[in-house]
């Protein structure tokens, strides 16, 4: 989940040096987290971030989080200038620490997006920002009482989810359990831009935390059944096979619905 670029806010009349509200939307979004396993994620993610020390987590897996986002009446909170609507699919691993960038650090750990979808311009812009790889896709996004179904691209380069639920909608505060723990700590933390700079992108690897999500409110939740797919275009770069496909129920996997008003910081 991201937020847009330094170019929005400097279109939207707010001050990049500063770490500001910059959105706040309300969102219907899927949550699924996929344990990979470490000799599977190790070189994934050293790629992605080239030269820059990345120290994953303890143990024999990493967390992949699959990502649907459906964004509604989005504004600047400071200008109250309307920015409509987006959606949003992406892939991104949850590792530990990067003494090299700010807000990455032992007591908070970052997230890493290896590729993202959007439907809107406004959308590709802040993407562009956070991610090497991303493109403008049609999406769809659906929700109803007895499940849901999200989409984006098509082909190799598609994502896709259905669901339906395994337990009723409950505020947040009043979830409970270790899935549920983890899951909300992987939603607050930082996110790590890992991309080449220099002419055309030839420069090396420099990464950066990018946005901080600091605020969900009035967020009702749901445990989700379902299945999962990444097409074999992207799905290569995260587990290694042809194509990726998660039962929502295996062990392991947090699955997850949420609805939220969305409100996020970034520092440029």
């Amino acid at each position: 989940m991201q937020s847009p670029s330094c170019l929005i806010l400097l279109l939207i009349g707010a001050t990049p040096a500063l770490s500001i509200d910059i959105i706040t939307c309300n969102v219907t979004t899927l949550w699924i987290s996929v344990p990979v396993p470490r000799g599977t994620a190790s070189p994934i993610i050293s790629a992605a971030a080239g030269t820059q020390n990345i120290t994953l987590p303890s143990g024999d897996t990493v967390l992949a989080q699959i990502e649907f986002d459906d964004f509604t009446a989005c504004v600047n909170p400071s200008t109250h200038l309307p920015l409509g609507g987006f959606m949003e699919s992406s892939v991104q691993f949850s590792h530990g620490v990067n003494s090299l960038v700010k807000g990455c650090d032992a007591d908070v750990g970052c997230n890493l997006q290896l590729f993202a979808f959007t439907d809107d311009l406004l959308g590709k812009i802040g993407l562009a920002s956070v991610d090497g790889r991303n493109a403008k896709v049609q999406m769809g996004f659906e929700s109803a009482v007895g499940g849901g179904s999200a989409w984006s691209g098509k082909d190799g380069a598609g994502m896709n989810a259905t669901w339906t639920p395994a337990g009723e909608w409950k505020p947040a505060g009043s979830m409970s359990g270790e899935g549920w723990s983890t899951m909300r700590g992987i939603k607050t933390m930082n996110e790590m831009c890992c991309k080449k700079k220099g002419l055309f992108g030839h420069g090396p690897v420099k990464c950066e935390c990018s946005a901080q999500v600091f605020e969900f409110g009035n967020m009702q939740v749901r445990e989700i059944q379902g299945t999962a797919h990444v097409g074999p275009l992207f799905a290569q770069e995260v587990t290694g096979m042809g194509e990726w496909v998660v039962d929502l129920t295996d062990p392991g996997v947090l699955a997850y619905e949420v609805t939220t008003v969305y409100s996020a910081a970034l520092s440029c």
